[in-house]
């Protein structure tokens, strides 16, 4: 399998590599590939339920909220954090510029 992984990651193919290093028993990089290399919360969720390893919850969560495209933040620095807008400096473009329900 390490013969295949080398050829898919020689060949840009990240999809592939997330199957084999799953398989490989290493989830934890296969996680940070789907999150970090192809945006892929729904796969990264489904891949840490199917290995059933807490730990593996937690670097899911630490790698999304290091992501401003996975956590939702725009330019102005508001995040959406759960069903909460954080607001930030701008308050401009759709921003509430405080703490609000969505």
């Amino acid at each position: 399998m390490q013969r295949a992984l080398d050829v898919c990651e020689a060949r840009g193919f990240v999809q592939e590599q997330v199957y084999l290093l799953s398989r490989m028993g290493n989830a934890a990089k296969a996680l940070q590939l789907l999150i970090c290399g192809l945006r892929d919360l729904p796969a990264a969720i489904a891949l840490a339920s199917r290995e059933g390893d807490a730990q593996l919850w937690d670097v899911l969560v630490d790698l999304t909220l290091s992501s401003s495209e996975l956590t939702g933040a725009c330019g102005c620095g508001c995040v959406i954090w759960g069903v909460f807008l954080l607001g930030g400096g701008g308050g401009g473009g759709g921003c509430f510029g405080g703490r609000t329900k969505v």
